[in-house]
């Protein structure tokens, strides 16, 4: 699963990638206001710290992450575990499109960065990620996906470049819509200072063309990004234990088999475990942290 050979060689150019770290983990519940969405475990490692090895995977060298919300100790995590994070501090929040004008305007020699949310993980086929990365060479790209509900909709001509973005219809009928992983030309726009939204000062047909990728073979996608979310897709791959995601933390030593006991999985990080009794969710979760520990169900 480890790609990066294979982009330096042949395709990759592209050395920088942006991850987002500065949100308030509102959609997180009580806990993510003490413990940062991007420390929040995935068995032996935090989002981040996987998000850091699944990118260094793709041959991504030079890292970036915003912080905000408990930046101390996204800080703490980036230098005891030797991330190499170049982190960039916002003391106002200044939104999924100011957190990229504020890159490009305190690190001008970077002129595309892949990004990659630390709590959403994309896994494409080794053929699908060379054309996306051989497509982004020139202008910005967005990954999208088909979907049939609770996304955001992303309009695309038939040439497949980007349109406009809108809330998603809720006819049933399937449409395409925004991963959160992309490659943007940060030379492609002006600079806006303070606070923007990522379709508003980015990615908008009023500034320049901007592509779009849909996978051709099967790929996985795992978004962690609401409490919900968090516990239902540990819950599935504690429950599957297969699939492109768990190779991959099998194979970086982000699981280990020695850990998992039935459907339950005991770390350093907390205790995932199911509890077939229960007529709910059947999915309990201790999270430690900092020598205390939060329940979350």
């Amino acid at each position: 699963m480890t790609y990066a050979w294979f982009f330096q060689k042949c395709i990759m150019t592209i050395k920088n990638c942006f991850i987002p770290c500065a949100g308030l983990g509102s959609r997180m519940g009580p806990v993510g206001r003490v413990i940062p969405k991007p420390l929040w475990p995935i068995f032996e490692k935090s989002m981040l710290e996987v998000q850091v090895a699944f990118v260094k995977s793709l041959g991504f060298e030079q890292l970036f992450a915003n912080t905000h919300h408990q930046s101390a100790k996204i800080n703490k995590v980036n230098k005891t575990n030797d991330l190499g994070l170049n982190l960039l501090f916002e003391e106002e929040l200044l939104g999924n499109g100011g957190n990229l004008h504020n890159l490009k305007k305190l690190h001008p020699e970077v002129s595309q960065a892949f990004i990659a949310n630390p709590d959403v993980f994309l896994l494409l086929s080794k053929r699908d990620w060379a054309r996306f990365f051989d497509q982004a060479r020139t202008n910005t790209n967005l990954v999208l996906m088909p979907c049939t509900s609770h996304y955001n909709e992303v309009h695309i001509t038939d040439k497949g470049e980007f349109l406009k973005v809108s809330p998603p219809p809720t006819n049933g009928e399937e449409y395409f819509t925004y991963t959160g992983v992309s490659l943007v030309d940060l030379n492609g726009f002006p600079y806006v200072a303070d606070k923007s939204s990522f379709f508003e000062t980015v990615v908008n047909t009023k500034i320049g063309k901007v592509k779009t990728f849909t996978p051709l073979d099967p790929f996985e996608y795992w978004d962690f990004g609401t409490l919900e979310l968090y516990l239902s897709n540990i819950e599935k791959i504690l429950s599957t234990k297969s699939g492109l995601f768990w190779d991959f933390l099998i194979e970086n030593e982000l699981v280990y088999n020695s850990a998992i006991d039935g459907d339950s999985y005991k770390s350093l990080s907390g205790l995932f475990k199911k509890d077939h009794g229960k007529s709910a969710s059947s999915l309990s979760i201790s999270i430690r942290e900092e020598g205390a520990e939060f329940n979350l169900l």
